[in-house]
């Protein structure tokens, strides 16, 4: 199974906006149809549609945003997941707290037996998690953001693919998130790679993945060295055997149309796109319940207020 991420909103702790970070996947069977989408699609994009050679998201005309959602609408196989948040909502002293509660849940697991993890790893995590640290809170807020969306779309798409013919697509999980600098990877991106898997450890640990019936009707890989029966609990530390990878969009055309996808949601965030355009998009991610909308906040009560904030937007 393939995963790409990208994010669209330049984030900062004390200006409001919106900030949404964008998921895709798909099983590897379907990869040269995907291919073949991405050949004919560039075919009708006009030049001004491109940079240094470049499909890009930000430049693309209604037209071609709509030829892309269209497509989308016909093809229930690519699975979105939409992360939205608001720095409006997420304050300084509301990030502190965060940081505080994660760091007592990932201290409370050093006890827990089902936590398959090196305790050194998990330390250095609680270590990075604390307040102080030398991580700052918008590489928080942003790795929050990434492992919400993950979950979301790897639970999402794990309750979707169940059938035999997809089982050899799960045996091999490969990450791509597109780096935000061409020349090297930033400070967050070395962050997620060291600490990703155990982030999404500790969260399957404490937030139960319910699964289909049909997962338990035969012998799945998945459930053999990973689900808990007692807990009814599936445990994702060692699901992941590939690092992180942050490559270049340039040599993936999947994180170009991951790109495509994001700036044209976070389009719809800002509400500069018309409303029938609005209503287009709406109507063709939910055709086939294709994209799950997940809003992250720090606390209930400001997740109200950010829903109220992009109600009318939401898909």
């Amino acid at each position: 199974m393939k995963y790409f991420f990208d994010e669209s909103g330049q984030f900062a702790v004390k200006v409001s906006g919106p900030h949404s970070l964008i998921g895709i996947m798909y099983p590897d069977v379907f990869e040269n149809k995907l291919l073949s989408f991405y050949n004919e699609f560039t075919k009708t994009l006009s030049s001004s549609e491109f940079k240094n050679g470049e499909p890009k998201g930000c430049l693309l005309k209604t037209k071609s945003r709509e030829n892309l959602f269209a497509y989308l609408a016909d093809n229930s196989w690519l699975r979105i997941a939409v992360s939205l948040t608001d720095s409006e909502f997420n304050s300084e002293n509301q990030i502190q707290q965060y940081r505080n509660e994660q760091t007592q849940i990932y201290m409370d697991n050093l006890t827990n037996p089902d936590y398959k993890t090196k305790k050194t790893e998990l330390y250095n995590l609680i270590d990075d998690m604390k307040v102080g640290s030398g991580i700052n809170d918008v590489l928080i807020i942003k790795g929050l953001l990434l492992v919400h969306n993950f979950c979301d779309l790897f639970i999402h798409s794990l309750n979707y693919f169940t059938a035999d013919v997809y089982d050899d697509s799960w045996k091999n999980i490969e990450l791509y998130f597109d780096r935000q600098n061409k020349d090297k990877i930033t400070r967050i991106e070395k962050w997620v790679q060291k600490v990703f898997k155990d982030i999404v450890g500790n969260y399957s640990l404490n937030n139960p993945i319910e699964l289909e019936p049909e997962w338990f009707s035969r012998n799945h890989p998945f459930l053999t060295d990973n689900y808990n029966v007692n807990d009814e609990k599936l445990l994702l530390d060692d699901i992941f055997k590939n690092e992180f990878k942050f490559p270049d969009s340039k040599l993936y055309f999947q994180l170009q149309i991951t790109d495509w996808i994001s700036n044209t949601l976070f389009l719809v965030f800002k509400n500069e796109l018309s409303k029938k355009y609005i209503d287009s998009i709406s109507s063709n991610l939910v055709k086939n319940n294709q994209a799950n909308f997940n809003l992250v906040c720090l606390n209930n009560t400001d997740k109200q207020a950010l829903y109220h904030k992009y109600e009318k937007l939401l898909l």
